[in-house]
């Protein structure tokens, strides 16, 4: 787990899920860098860079606010889930 992630599990409020970064899905809550962020597309699995090293992970759009971005975690990676998303 990298220190983004390890300082958002120390912060995560209580009643949050661990799931690992595969079972992340559009529209879930994460809790992530100390507050609350939603996923906001459909996770895209592929090879990407994670330091020096090209390994399978995943693409993970997110909005918190006014802030947005892309994290990019290997799939068996560990992240909460403050609220999984509303059925359609």
């Amino acid at each position: 787990m990298n220190g983004t992630a390890t300082a958002a599990a120390r912060s995560t409020p209580g009643g949050c899920t661990p799931i690992t970064a595969g079972e992340v899905g559009c529209g879930d809550v994460l809790a992530y860098d100390g507050r609350e962020v939603e996923v906001t597309a459909r996770p895209r699995p592929g090879s990407y860079w994670f330091g020096a090293e090209r390994a399978e992970g995943v693409a993970i759009d997110w909005r918190g606010g006014s802030a947005s971005g892309v994290m990019f975690r290997r799939g068996a990676e560990t992240l909460y889930r403050v609220r999984k998303a509303d059925p359609a």
